[in-house]
């Protein structure tokens, strides 16, 4: 019996819409089911995802249905995680689906870079009947100067350019993430991927970029990315307790130059500015149709609500001293803007630049990340 190469970790939760595309996706690149694995990981789905995994797994020999209790994105991939028993590991969620040679292409550079312990792709991202290719940068490298891998690092809290925080394109080598201890930080309900990456390149010596398309990102409207969630505030002060203290830790750990030190908490006051502007359309600002049956008094009553709730949020914590520390150069078009309100706790210009984003946003149809302050 061979050595499984690759282990294929896909969570999903109530995702029998989409769960046939994905799997089949993955299945038609597999040609030989004795070097790949299949793990599917029910998280406790109330549809008909449970059965849909035991089907596949019935079927084909390469597939493992796992079902658990739910307990979030970060604790069904850290199931994936430990039941693994492939030399890398591909984390694919189950509303995207593979490109029809995604899995060849990974092995192939698998085979080709077996001392690396990431490999970086590139993807597409689908919304609606559009597609925009995901190119991180100009040409294919080995990654290997300490001085790159953190300024990939700061990429992963905050980047200009496409994001670094996904776990969707990229495989990691199982036996790195063991050595360090790296795992999904369960505690954490959102941006878990965010953090699991920045403590990988936290600990990174070799890594390799590859310009293959391997994957096919679904923009979902309702997804936990682009949905409002009544506790997301929370779930962000999560993440920031645990950033902050990890980058702390990190800077002393690897004795930190003032000059990395710094560029390090810029990126996470970078990502805390946006974030907020985040929160600020899919939480403190709702859309209009919320609104419902409003009165304009009753309107007028709830946006004041709103300004005075965004002052408050500002007021201390987090992002109070984020807006008081990030420096404007390292932020992107409107965000700079967004930073100069929140400085100055102008809950008021906050709400005027978000529906100055939504207007905008009418005009120029964004892809992730390319139109307005409120991409991911």
């Amino acid at each position: 019996m061979k050595d499984i190469l690759l282990s294929v970790i896909l969570p999903v939760y109530n995702g029998e819409a989409y769960l046939k595309k994905c799997v089949e996706s993955i299945l038609q690149g597999i040609t030989d089911p004795e070097e790949i694995e299949l793990l599917l990981v029910d998280d406790g789905s109330e549809d008909g995802t449970g059965a849909l995994a035991d089907g596949y797994a019935e079927e084909n020999p390469c597939v493992r249905a796992i079902h658990r209790k739910n307990g979030g994105t970060a604790a069904a991939r850290n199931t994936g995680l430990k039941a693994a028993c492939g030399e890398y590991l591909y984390f694919v969620d189950g509303d995207d689906w593979l490109a029809p040679n995604g899995i060849q292409l990974i092995t192939g550079r698998i085979r080709q870079y077996r001392e690396a312990q990431l490999i970086l792709f590139d993807a597409c991202q689908n919304r609606e009947e559009e597609e925009t290719g995901w190119e991180h940068f100009p040409r294919e490298r080995r990654i290997t100067e300490q001085k790159e891998i953190r300024a990939l690092q700061r990429k992963v809290l905050y980047s200009k350019g496409i994001p670094l925080s996904a776990c969707w394109d990229r495989v990691y080598r199982k036996d790195f993430l063991k050595r360090h201890g790296i795992c999904f930080r369960e505690q954490l309900m959102v941006l878990d991927d965010m953090v699991f990456n920045v403590e990988v390149f936290g600990c990174l010596e070799r890594a390799v970029y590859c310009k293959d398309k391997i994957y096919h990102y679904r923009y979902v409207a309702s997804s936990i990315t682009h949905s409002s969630r009544t506790d997301r505030e929370a779930q962000n002060q999560r993440v920031w307790s645990y950033l902050e203290r990890y980058i702390r830790g990190y800077i002393e750990q690897k004795e930190l130059s003032g000059r990395d030190s710094s560029l390090l908490w810029q990126a996470y006051y970078c990502r805390l500015v946006k974030s907020f502007a985040i929160l600020c359309k899919r939480g403190l600002f709702p859309e209009p149709d919320q609104d419902g049956e409003m009165s304009v008094r009753e309107k007028a009553a709830l946006r004041c609500q709103q300004i005075y709730r965004v002052k408050g949020l500002l007021s201390e914590g987090s992002y109070r001293e984020a807006a008081l520390r990030v420096r404007l150069r390292y932020l992107e078009g409107r965000l700079k803007a967004a930073a100069l309100l929140m400085r100055f706790r102008l809950g008021f210009g906050m709400y005027l630049l978000y529906w100055g984003d939504k207007m905008t946003a009418k005009w120029q149809d964004a892809g992730y990340g390319m139109a307005g302050i409120y991409q991911k």
